[in-house]
């Protein structure tokens, strides 16, 4: 330690004899192996034919996001502006502002019941447009209205699908699909009953009805047509009456309570059938009965027209093809077959009393 103290500057210099003869060594090692790193660099490419391809997958993710770039969708709050608040209404009921679907403002015209706002901001109509529920957004000739009205009963006129505290889901249709509406016969209203007097008017019987077996009767039948050459015939069941088609076919006597007299009165019924169409008529002694060829006139609101319909004949509803058949009809009230079975009653619009 003397020694190293003495002359420390020697032993410094033998201490970086030995660190240099290190390096030394270590260079010459590596310089025995240099060539080996060049080893694949000299080798022989094969030159191969699959071009590998590259992953263009974020790529075309880009192009796509840059050719839709994001749209702002108003929500059901009603507000189809980004940087503008939500808007409010002053609630007719409690004088508070609310939102414009917590608070019903528009009504059915055709039930009166109020239309609840959420139909209309679920569907993502115009909730404050004053003339919003007679719109058309899908133009399938139904009206937002009627679209939440849904299909009618077909025996009752006042009971509709989407008129109830809790309808079901499909209880409405859809405003913003075409395919999707009521049916059509939703929208035939009976708009007048045009009355044509029977052409023969059971008059009388001569016997004794009741008593008297119905093949031993005559009945009087006067004629209502003035053109007709012969007013006033007695003829038996099966004889046909001059100058029609008309056969009697069958006698009913009847009798009821007269309720100013409290006697009873005649009824007696007389069928008589159309020997060329085989349709029968049903005629009410001493009573005018109405022809077969009275019709009902029928408003199509979905077309805008009129559809004129003898009884028992069949009618179209535009675009459909299927038929529909005039069963019965009297003030008010028409009675039509649907094409997939069932009846529908069909009544005025109450719009236009």
């Amino acid at each position: 330690m003397n020694w190293i103290k003495k002359r420390y500057d020697q032993f410094l210099l033998v201490l970086a004899a030995l660190a240099l003869l290190g390096v030394a060594g270590l260079i010459a090692l590596r310089a025995q192996n240099f060539g080996e790193n060049f080893n694949d660099a000299r080798a022989n490419v094969v030159p191969g034919e699959k071009i590998v391809e590259l992953d263009l997958a974020a790529l075309k993710q880009a192009q796509a996001e840059v050719a839709a770039p994001a749209k702002w969708v108003p929500g059901k709050e009603n507000n189809p502006y980004v940087f503008v608040p939500a808007r409010y209404i002053m609630d007719p009921t409690t004088g508070q502002p609310t939102k414009p679907d917590k608070s019903d403002l528009h009504s059915d015209s055709l039930t009166g019941k109020k239309i609840p706002s959420p139909f209309f901001s679920d569907n993502g109509l115009p909730l404050l447009d004053p003339g919003v529920a007679k719109q058309d957004p899908d133009k399938d000739g139904f009206t937002n209205e009627d679209e939440w009205r849904g299909a009618r009963d077909a025996m009752d006129p006042m009971v509709w699908s989407g008129i109830s505290e809790q309808p079901k889901p499909d209880a409405h249709t859809n405003p913003n699909k075409a395919d999707s509406h009521p049916p059509l016969i939703s929208k035939i209203f009976l708009k007048k009953w045009i009355r044509v007097p029977f052409l023969l008017l059971f008059k009388a019987v001569d016997g004794e009805p009741g008593k008297t077996k119905p093949e031993e009767l005559s009945f009087q039948i006067n004629a209502t047509d003035q053109n007709r050459r012969s007013k006033t015939e007695f003829l038996k069941l099966g004889e046909k009456v001059a100058n029609s088609p008309y056969r009697l076919e069958k006698f009913e006597f009847k009798e009821i309570p007269n309720p100013k007299t409290g006697a009873q009165e005649d009824v007696s019924e007389l069928t008589v059938v159309n020997t060329e169409t085989t349709d029968s008529v049903v005629l009410v002694k001493g009573r005018q009965t109405d022809s077969p060829d009275s019709y009902g006139l029928f408003e199509n609101q979905l077309t805008g027209k009129e559809i004129g319909v003898k009884k028992l004949l069949t009618f179209e509803l535009p675009p459909e093809k299927e038929r529909y058949k005039l069963v019965d009809i009297k003030e008010g009230q028409a009675l039509i077959d649907l094409p997939n079975g069932g009846t529908y009653v069909v009544v005025p619009d109450p719009r236009k009393r």
